[in-house]
């Protein structure tokens, strides 16, 4: 159902921007009209695997990313909101084509350990072959981990959400709006 998904910006009009941390935990925390709502960054890491090192696509995203897109993993399972706490072992569910490539394509690949950018990544998810324009030619989707900051930049989050009516989304918009004006205060 993509009619029901929407991009978020905070804006500044004529200008779009996109979401910072402080931004992000607002709207998860206060929204009420969507039905899922989501972020992600690009994240492009280097990846080993003890002989050679290749820097590769991916993204950075909120465990509520994929259950949004309304995608389920091939093989493993979705982030949870474990995956996403601060200070939680680090998660990734990646690309088919990155299982089948670097992982050998055998179902032993969930819960193994990837290196990236020198940390240890659990696999807990594989993707399925088909995918949709937010995950084509991303390798890797790691569970962001995102804390409440001291400031509220820097805007690099990218907000999409769901809405349940597409036809009342002037509802959605007013309540983003409101929440914009409670928070805009604090920073």
């Amino acid at each position: 159902q993509p009619e029901q998904l929407v991009r978020i910006f905070t804006d500044t009009p004529p200008y779009r921007f996109p979401f910072s941390v402080a931004d992000y935990l607002a709207l998860s925390s206060q929204q009420t009209t969507f039905t899922r709502i989501a972020g992600y960054a690009d994240r492009p890491m280097t990846y080993t695997d003890g002989r050679s090192a290749e820097r590769l696509r991916g993204r950075e995203v909120s465990w509520t990313y994929f259950d949004t897109l309304g995608i389920t993993p091939e093989l493993g399972r979705n982030f949870t909101a474990a995956d996403g706490k601060p200070g939680a072992p680090p998660a990734v569910i990646v690309s088919h084509q990155f299982w089948q490539q670097r992982l050998g394509g055998t179902p032993d690949a969930i819960g193994r350990a990837i290196r990236l950018n020198s940390v240890d990544y659990a696999v807990v998810g594989v993707l399925p072959a088909t995918l949709g324009p937010l995950e084509t030619r991303q390798e890797y989707f790691v569970a962001a981990r995102w804390d409440t900051p001291r400031r509220k930049g820097p805007f690099f989050i990218t907000a999409i959400g769901r809405l349940p009516d597409p036809a009342k989304a002037d509802v959605s918009v007013a309540e983003l709006r409101a929440i914009n004006k409670r928070l805009f205060p604090v920073w």
